[in-house]
Order: structure tokens, then C-alpha cells, then sequence
């Protein structure tokens, strides 16, 4: 039996009736962002069951014509929001410590090791450890010292990385870093701690300083490139906040306690001083994450891959969003969405929006936590030093307690408690704050 005799004529009208409907409909939404969500999800979907269809790669015609667009923008959103420019420096490849870092990390073999070279738990216990003096029980000293040894080749290459004067990511492709390995280069500076360690332990406080000038450095390589990215800040935040709390813990109490000797604590507080404050780190941290995101390859295959029309928009929406969290006054609700409205984009596009954004408000909320603890402890070293000077801690001046960093953003004071000696920051500003002793 015929299909005609079994579908009625004003059926047939009405499929072709609605057959094109939806073809006038998709035409539209090709150039509608209403419509730019289902109606590419159809066309891409059709498009990649196609059997001459071939994924995009970064060497693609185009991979090269959506670059040049975005070339096109790039100068265009900087006029826009100037904060966003980048002034790189120059830095010799030998004086370059995150060069050095990157180049390490780069040779897979030697990077894989690292990363399955944990600390063995009876050293890290070392500082949890509440002696002060003798924090290495039994024979564990001799274990470490001869555990160290086989690392010996190791642990002076990431010593002379640590002390080199700079760091820059200059004419580095962001592709190369994107990906930090974070177990890598915690277990490096782990070890490194443990150096420190036994030198404070053997009386050798010149040595320990300068191991703890390595650490830094590392911290510094990679938190004060040009354009660090949110791994790469989280990284050497972590990394400054270890090596803080162990010089507070192991050797603070090794300082002279009179002020014949207070000079000795100078170096000390230099090391632990932040280099800026918070809101300029705060942009330095926003300002190389937005770097990344517009110039690495991976966001541009995925905007191709997912066949965006409105890669502009989309991008400049994100700017947009991370631009509102550049005002410092967003630290204290990290955890707000931003208040712009997105309207204009398609489902692809704000999913795609959702991607980039993804972790921004939980990197505001440690960022602001970390640097709270960071000046606690410079609070505390301060402290430490009038009090060897001879200062009586409960009768300090208005003038010299005005001196103390205790000023992290406007309205957010930390509180020191000269009775229990202790530092704390407001609670209700500061997820699970840290209090810290003096």
C-alpha cells in the first residue's frame, strides 16, 4: 500500500507545513543568540557523524582564523581595561628560576620520579612536632640526614633554582605551564624542608636561612611571573605558608632573646616580609589567570570544537566577569557570583562561561585566608623581636602597635590578644581562620 493513501492530504500539508517552519526557523537561529544553543548542537552533531569530518588541532585552518580574530580583539578589550596589560622583564635564561623549574618538570622521566618521591611520614612528622629543640626522636636525625644523601644531586640543583634573583615567563608559550605539576614541586620544597630542619637542629642557623631563601625562591618563580595562573598562585601560596609556619615553629625559639643579638632576627623578617600587598597580588593573580585563559590552546580548540559563533562575546563576557573581581572590595564576599547578566549568549557560551569561571570564587576565599595567615605570622615575628628587645608586649604605645601590619584590606583588623599572646583574624570574614601564638 502506497504512503499517500495512508497519510491524509491535509497531514501532508501540515508536515510540509512544519517541515518548513523549522527550516526557516533554524536559518534564524543560526544568527540568533536564542537559537545559537540547540540549533548548533544539531548542525555540530550532524556535522561530526559526517564521514569527512576531522576534530580541529591547534595547526588548522581553523585554529589560524579564529587566532587572528582573536588577535583582532586582544588590543581591542586592553583599551577597555587597561589593568589587564602585562609589562614583562627581562631576565637572563641562566638568572631565570622558573625557566629552570619549567625546564626541570619538562624532562618527563626525572619529573615522574619527583612525583612519586614522597616524604616518608616519620620525617614529616618532624614539624608537627611540639619539641622546639630535639624534634627528631630516637635515630631519626642519622635516618634523615642519610635519606637526604641520596637525594644529594637533587636537592642542590633545587637550591641553586631557589636562589636565583628572578623569575619571568617572557616569550614562554603558556601551553608549556598551564599544567603545573603540583605533587612535583611539593615534593621538592618537602625535602628541602627537611634540610632545613636538620641544619636548625645541628645549631647550623646560617645554612637553614639560606634553605629557607631557596624556598621562597621557589614560591617566588612561581607566584611572581608575569602572568601566573590560579595553579601556579595557589602553588606558591601553599609553599609560602609551609615555609612560614616551620621558621615560626623551629626557628623563632633559636633567636637571641636579648638586645645585644637583635640584629640577627633582621634577615628573618626580611625573608617573611610580603613583597606587596594584598589587592596589587590580588591583581596579579587575576590579571595572569585572564592572560592564560585567552591565549592557551586548549580554550581555543574547545571554542572550536563546540562551533561557538559568539567567540567574542563569550570572551568578553569572562573579561568582564573577572574584571568585576579585581576590585578589592570582592574579597570580602568571595564566595558572590558576579552581578552581571550574560542574556545575549547561547547555552554553548555560557556553559563554555561556566568552564572558565569554574574555581574562581574558591581561589578568592583561600587567596584572602592564606595572605591573612601570611601577616599573622609577620605580626607575630614582630612581636617577638620587641619582646627580645626588652619591650614589656602588654605596655606597647599606640605608636609602635600602629607600626604592626595588622591591617590586611580596610575594615578587616587583626586581633591581638596580649593576655592569651595570641593573633586571630575576624571570623566572620575568614573561613576557618588560624590562630596564631606568639
Amino acid at each position: 500500500m502506497k504512503l499517500k493513501s495512508l497519510v491524509s492530504t491535509p497531514t501532508r500539508l501540515a508536515l510540509v507545513c512544519i517541515a518548513g517552519y523549522l527550516i526557516i526557523l533554524g536559518i534564524v537561529a543560526e544568527n540568533q543568540p536564542w537559537g545559537r544553543g540547540w540549533w548548533h548542537d544539531f548542525t555540530h552533531y550532524i556535522k561530526q557523524k559526517s564521514t569527512s569530518y576531522t576534530p580541529p588541532d591547534e595547526n588548522s585552518p581553523e585554529m589560524a582564523a579564529l587566532q587572528k580574530k582573536i588577535d583582532a580583539w586582544y588590543p581591542q578589550i586592553l583599551e577597555r581595561y587597561p589593568l589587564l596589560k602585562v609589562e614583562y622583564k627581562n631576565v637572563p635564561d641562566d638568572q631565570n628560576g622558573f625557566l629552570k623549574i619549567l625546564e626541570w618538570q619538562e624532562d618527563a622521566e626525572v619529573m615522574e620520579k619527583w612525583e612519586q618521591t614522597n616524604l616518608p611520614d616519620k620525617f614529616t612528622a618532624i614539624w608537627q612536632s611540639e619539641n622546639k629543640k630535639n624534634a627528631f626522636p630516637d635515630n631519626t636525625l642519622s635516618e634523615a640526614k642519610a635519606y637526604l644523601k641520596k637525594h644529594q644531586p637533587s636537592l642542590e640543583r633545587a637550591m641553586k633554582i631557589g636562589l636565583l634573583p628572578n623569575q619571568s615567563n617572557a616569550g614562554i608559550s603558556p601551553d608549556r605551564f598551564y599544567f603545573t605539576s603540583i605533587p612535583f614541586t611539593k615534593n621538592i620544597t618537602d625535602h628541602l624542608k627537611l634540610k632545613a630542619c636538620i641544619e636548625n637542629e645541628e645549631g647550623d642557623l646560617k645554612s637553614a636561612f639560606q634553605t629557607f631563601r631557596a624556598i621562597n625562591g621557589w614560591a617566588d618563580h612561581l607566584g611572581e611571573i608575569e602572568t601566573p595562573t590560579l595553579i601556579l598562585t595557589t602553588l606558591s601560596m601553599a609553599i609560602r605558608l609551609s615555609s612560614q609556619s616551620l621558621i615560626h615553629s623551629r626557628i623563632l625559639p633559636q633567636l637571641p632573646n636579648n638586645k645585644n643579638h637583635s640584629k640577627q632576627w633582621e634577615p628573618w623578617i626580611k625573608l617573611i616580609t610580603l613583597k606587596n600587598d594584598v589587592s596589587k597580588n590580588f591583581l596579579h593573580m587575576w590579571r595572569g589567570e585572564w592572560q592564560h585563559v585567552v591565549h592557551v590552546t586548549w580554550v581555543k580548540v574547545e571554542l572550536l570544537r563546540i562551533n561557538l559563533q559568539d567567540y567574542e562575546a563569550l570572551l568578553t563576557a569572562y573579561t568582564e566577569d573577572l574584571y568585576d573581581r579585581i576590585d578589592i572590595q570582592t574579597l570580602f564576599t568571595p564566595k558572590s557570583t558576579p552581578l552581571r547578566t550574560h542574556d545575549h549568549l547561547s547555552r554553548k557560551s555560557l556553559l563554555t562561561l561556566d568552564l572558565l569561571n569554574l574555581g574562581i570564587s574558591a581561589c578568592a576565599s583561600g587567596y584572602l585566608r592564606s595572605h591573612t595567615i601570611l601577616r599573622q605570622y609577620q605580626i607575630a615575628f614582630a612581636l617577638k623581636k620587641l619582646e627580645a628587645e626588652g619591650h614589656d608586649l602588654t605596655q606597647l604605645d599606640s605608636t609602635t602597635l600602629d607600626s604592626l601590619p595588622t591591617q590586611i584590606l580596610p575594615d578587616l583588623r587583626l586581633t591581638i590578644d596580649f593576655k592569651q599572646r595570641q593573633i586571630t583574624a575576624p571570623k566572620n570574614i575568614i573561613p576557618n581562620p588560624k590562630t596564631i601564638s606568639f
